[in-house]
């Protein structure tokens, strides 16, 4: 019998590592910050804040890490969930909607902000409060209060018309963020003639780019909206950044000790990463792998 199976229906958000594992689906999409216990590594990104926001940069940093500098990265998907990992993909630039204006960091203080529990992680230090929200969530709760600031990826928020209730967006630049990426079930990958494993494998090579390049054409298409509606812009000085930072704790070293302790190469990961962020012309406010 063939059976076809589309929106969610077969393995919703959180899911999807399970279902191609059990063969409930052959190709599937899955989002690694829905699995933060059994894809824990391949979530760094999220430990590195203020790092690349444009989303095709990040994504061809990625394919270098996932396909040619890491591919023990890849080797984890198939020894642990019998799937290979065709690709990546990164959501968009994260920045600030805020009912009050933020021109330095201590105008955190005292704040509500919301986000997603991992996103939480970069407002420690600065007195701000974070309260987990997801995106959806996120205009009710500016408007009634709930939080003075949303911190999410921007395209997407602004497509719920945040602008509405919203007085000020604020670029912070806390980069693009890779949240997984294509699989399909080994077995089903290996049954398959060599002609066909190896447009599959193209394919998903040529996907990590494809849908980075969409991601950044929505993203400054959206900004265009934002511009238009009227919104106060600003961009949040670098010079703060470096301040800011300097109140985390070591997030990404700190990470990167964290998996070497599970076996695998973190250090090696994360410092690698931090290089080829710096390598491609963005400048890091902390030199975290330095110290």
């Amino acid at each position: 019998m063939d059976y076809k199976a589309f929106g969610g229906t077969v393995a919703g958000l959180g899911e999807v590592l399970d279902a191609v594992e059990a063969e409930l689906l052959d190709i599937g999409v899955v989002v690694s910050v829905f699995e933060p216990s059994d894809l824990a590594v391949h979530n760094f990104n999220y430990h590195v804040p203020f790092s690349v926001p444009d989303a095709p940069v990040n994504a061809e940093i990625l394919d270098q890490i996932y396909f040619e500098k890491h591919p023990w990265l890849r080797d984890d998907y198939e020894e642990r969930f019998n799937q290979k990992l065709l690709g990546t993909f990164v959501v968009e630039n994260y920045n600030f909607f805020s009912t009050k204006p933020i021109e330095k960091v201590t105008d955190l203080k005292g704040l509500k902000v919301g986000a997603a529990c991992t996103n939480l992680l970069w407002l420690e230090g600065t007195g701000a409060v974070g309260v987990e929200s997801p995106i959806p969530d996120a205009y009710t709760c500016l408007q009634t209060g709930v939080y003075d600031v949303s911190l999410q990826p921007s395209a997407s928020v602004i497509k719920t018309n945040i602008f509405e209730v919203a007085d000020y967006f604020v670029q912070v630049d806390f980069g693009t963020i890779l949240c997984g990426g294509p699989t399909i079930n080994l077995d089903i990958f290996n049954s398959l003639p060599e002609e066909v494993q190896q447009v599959i494998v193209e394919v998903g090579r040529e996907y990590t780019m494809v849908q980075a390049k969409m991601a950044q054409e929505d993203y400054e298409k959206q900004m265009k909206v934002l511009e238009d509606s009227g919104i106060n812009m600003t961009v949040f000085p670098h010079e703060e950044k470096e301040k800011w930072t300097q109140m985390l704790p070591n997030y990404p070293m700190k990470f990167a000790e964290e998996m070497d302790k599970l076996g695998y190469k973190g250090t090696e990961l994360i410092v690698d990463y931090l290089e080829m962020v710096e390598e491609a012309g963005y400048m890091l406010p902390r030199k975290w792998h330095l110290e």
